[in-house]
């Protein structure tokens, strides 16, 4: 009691602060974020020093203002790594891939406010992570309307106890949520990334709903859509671009296959004006990713060349700097970069520096396809799917 005590001053700046920043915009939504503790979410977290390692921290290791004045700060905290270690597992400065976590809670305001909630409304949240953005939704809506998914046991039992914590006891589901199934709902929301809307969610939202979700491309962008749904369809527009979510866990794809640097050597050889390191530049990246699909990047490829790999074509575009600029060597059964420099083209011709104006489209089924496109310039660019 005396740390909820202690914890008090400090949400009450981190909601003022989301309050005149415009991130919260709604009484209900300042009243959910200003009555829901963060700090019962987020008992241990992970920091990243100067050298890119992650160091553990929790309220035994550091002093108890320094501790509750990071919870209630306007960041992301890292809660696990490489699917499974969290700081209590570790001591000292560690290396891994971030796998879980507490969103900074302005973005999951920016979230929560486009979802456009009513009272009696259910919702769905796909990725549950430490509980927190379920708790919102429960402090919010009434808990009895709030299902939240996450494929992880171990991170959906904690979440499930901090929640207890907190009083609440939404309905939690360990599974997989792009296939989820059950009684539809009015909205959906998804706190990891997904490389397009499953069919699933478009079943499970009824017409008139709306879904709020990462979309990443691989290997490079990500933005947040905000999609209203019909019948087997979705139509939307892009909220955050280039806000970032981790990526849905997948099973791995199989051993890589990389091209022999023989055919690098021997294949035609020509002027591009993009620089590949463009790629890393938002929503450069996302158009990019858009029509290489499930490609790799490698910047620092075997004998110096950075390389993009298209497996599913056995296709790939290798780049090196000329005399006059950047260029471009492409093997395979498809011209990758060709696709990236024509849509790049196009956007350049959109007049905007993000997405401003884009629209997103998905439609369901064997036929589905999710799209792409720029009413003002007057161009679609769409893709099939397996749904």
């Amino acid at each position: 009691m005396e740390f909820d005590r202690a914890a008090d001053p400090y949400r009450r700046g981190m909601v003022a602060d989301l309050v005149a920043e415009g991130r919260i915009s709604s009484p209900e939504w300042e009243s959910a974020f200003a009555s829901v503790p963060r700090h019962v979410f987020v008992p241990y977290f992970f920091d990243l020093d100067s050298a890119g390692r992650w160091i553990p921290v929790t309220v035994e290791t550091t002093d108890e203002a320094s501790w509750l004045g990071q919870v209630y700060t306007d960041r992301t905290c890292v809660t696990q790594l490489d699917g499974g270690t969290t700081p209590l597992d570790v001591q000292g400065a560690v290396e891994g891939l971030a796998t879980s976590s507490s969103t900074e809670p302005g973005l999951m305001a920016d979230m929560l406010e486009a979802l456009e909630l009513d009272d009696g409304m259910a919702v769905v949240e796909i990725g549950t992570g430490t509980g927190y953005n379920a708790a919102l939704l429960s402090e919010r809506l009434g808990e009895a309307n709030v299902t939240s998914i996450e494929v992880d046991p171990k991170v959906s039992a904690e979440a499930s106890e901090q929640l207890r914590k907190a009083g609440l006891a939404p309905r939690l589901v360990v599974g997989d949520g792009a296939v989820l199934g059950g009684p539809r709902v009015d909205r959906l929301i998804a706190t990891c990334s997904f490389p397009t809307i499953p069919d699933a969610w478009l079943s499970m939202v009824k017409p008139g709903g709306i879904i709020i979700t990462t979309v990443f491309t691989k290997p490079f962008g990500m933005a947040i859509v905000k999609v209203s749904v019909g019948e087997r369809r979705g139509e939307g527009e892009f909220i955050v671009p280039g806000a970032s979510f981790m990526e849905t866990r997948t099973p791995p794809s199989g051993p890589v296959r990389f091209p022999d640097l023989e055919q690098i050597e021997e294949a035609t050889e020509r002027a591009t004006e993009w620089n590949p390191a463009d790629l890393f530049r938002f929503p450069v990246g996302f158009l990019a990713g858009w029509v290489l699909g499930d490609a790799s990047f490698y910047p620092e490829f075997e004998g110096g060349w950075p390389v993009i790999i298209d497996h599913a074509s056995d296709s790939w575009a290798a780049f090196t700097d000329g005399e006059h600029g950047h260029r471009v060597r492409e093997g395979g059964k498809r011209r990758i970069w060709q696709a990236v420099e024509q849509i790049l083209t196009e956007w350049q011709r959109s007049s905007v520096d993000d997405l401003s104006g884009f629209r997103y489209e998905v439609v369901s089924g064997h036929d589905g396809y999710d799209a792409l496109g720029s009413p003002a310039i007057g161009v679609k660019w769409q893709r099939f799917r397996n749904g």
